[in-house]
């Protein structure tokens, strides 16, 4: 692109070294906009916009000298490269200041929540933290029906041109699920930790998910059934949650992978022990993320879904072991997060309050979100 503009070999290569310890030229897209003043240091400056292009010219005379070139490889960020006459081209990465505003906005869901989201123009980063906040008590395969609602308060950030740039934090949340509406508060705690609590101060977080799958439908669920490549029946000792080959399982919760390898019928298998006699399984997976003796984090991906082993089709096969033995994951109890006491407690509720002064006062952007 330089070439084609004029800029000699040796100036292109100066130029592109110069940035490389700001960003790497390979993950520059075709397309990218640059803003490059060409002349000599003495003489006027000539403005000129140039676009990433593949082609090069061999030409090695340069038809103008460069002085700077601009690009914004994301919106809230620009790198200016300036030719000093002495110490040749030289980078800079400059930070654009961003406004943050409230949003308040909701929709009633017609359809899955993520794409009745998405219509409603809520950015896909924020619906995806929604359904990680709300993932410990609700199933978003089967608890979400047409009719039910969300309401969701963040802050986003503008550039100073008006143009969002980015969201920041969910600062409060709401599901109304048959008529049953759950709030949650985003809540920094003393040590510096951010979780989300309901109105009592009761985290969100369960030891366990509900579901280490996004988008899943269950095609088999726990209990003795007929073995579709056996033929014989037997005991399912977990859940097959039906979704393409590759995607991404998540750890049900915290803990060390005890196993991570092949394991017969199962196929490729992860095991995690999340402490207090829990483990969780993973089966006929595709690839690993993770390897024994590994820590891993809840929501962490630990694993890509397959159908490895004894299998028909892609699927994740999940089970939950309390003292070695499965038990339905769909019906034990597990273990709740922390409950907020004394002046913890007294202080999240400044800040909930706080919160819903602030929710009342901005209006919401509430639309029907409909799909077929």
């Amino acid at each position: 692109m330089l070439q084609d503009a004029g800029v000699s070999k040796i100036d292109a290569a100066a130029v592109v070294n110069a940035m490389k310890p700001l960003i790497s030229p390979k993950n520059i897209k075709s397309g990218q906009k640059f803003q490059a003043i060409f002349g000599t240091p003495d003489a006027p400056q000539d403005g000129t916009t140039a676009s990433a292009q593949n082609d090069q010219n061999d030409d090695d005379s340069p038809l103008r000298r460069l002085l700077s070139l601009s690009f914004t490889p994301t919106i809230d960020r620009q790198i200016t490269v300036h030719l000093a006459p002495e110490d040749g081209y030289f980078a800079e990465d400059v930070q654009r200041k961003l406004e943050s505003h409230y949003q308040h906005a909701g929709a009633t869901i017609d359809s899955s929540l993520y794409l009745s989201a998405t219509q409603a123009r809520i950015p896909a980063g924020v619906v995806v933290e929604i359904i990680r906040m709300f993932s410990y008590d609700v199933d978003f395969q089967r608890d979400v029906h047409p009719g039910d609602s969300f309401e969701v308060f963040f802050n986003r950030f503008f550039t100073p041109e008006g143009q969002p740039a980015k969201a920041g934090d969910i600062l409060a949340a709401s599901m109304t699920l048959s008529g049953k509406k759950h709030l949650l508060y985003r809540y920094e705690m003393d040590n510096g930790d951010v979780e989300y609590f309901d109105v009592n101060g009761q985290s969100a977080k369960a030891m366990l998910m509900k579901t280490p799958v996004d988008g899943a439908r269950i095609s088999s669920s726990f209990g003795a059934r007929r073995h579709p490549i056996l033929g014989y029946t037997r005991m399912h000792k977990g859940i097959d949650f039906a979704v393409p080959q590759g995607t991404p399982v998540m750890a049900a919760g915290s803990g060390t992978v005890s196993f991570a390898g092949p394991a017969g019928e199962y196929g490729n298998l992860v095991v995690i022990n999340h402490g207090n006699n829990y483990a969780t399984a993973y089966a006929h997976l595709s690839r690993f993320a993770v390897h024994k003796g590994e820590h891993v984090g809840q929501g962490e991906v630990v694993a890509y879904s397959g159908m490895t082993g004894l299998a028909t089709g892609p699927h994740l096969h999940y089970e939950i072991r309390v003292n070695t033995q499965s038990v339905n994951p769909m019906t034990v109890k597990v273990a709740s997060g922390r409950k907020l006491e004394g002046e913890e407690l007294r202080s999240f509720f400044a800040e909930r309050e706080h919160l819903e002064q602030l929710m009342v006062s901005t209006p919401v952007e509430r639309r029907l979100a409909s799909a077929n």
